[in-house]
């Protein structure tokens, strides 16, 4: 059992990085400097955040995740308890 969690741990860390390399995002291009080469700021504020920013959606799916799967680990938890006396 050791051996497969290994190899599915393994294989998803690949994956995640795999997909991570071919996501395609390129980087920015450094700040505008002066003739002392001191990063220049625009005075003008920038724009506000946009409400459905990446961070912003299916928070309510990722909660109800995290709460069947903190469920189901207690209730492995219990019964290994309960199974022991």
């Amino acid at each position: 059992m050791k051996i497969s969690k290994a190899i599915f741990l393994v294989f998803f860390l690949t994956a995640i990085t795999g997909f991570n390399v071919f996501a395609g995002v390129e980087t920015p291009s450094p700040p505008a400097t002066d003739a002392h080469g001191v990063a220049t700021t625009n005075s003008v504020d920038p724009a506000p955040p946009d409400p459905n920013a990446p961070i912003d959606q299916n928070l309510e799916i990722l909660l109800l995740g995290g709460l069947i799967l903190g469920g189901v680990f207690i209730y492995k938890d219990k019964i290994k308890k309960k199974l022991q006396f």
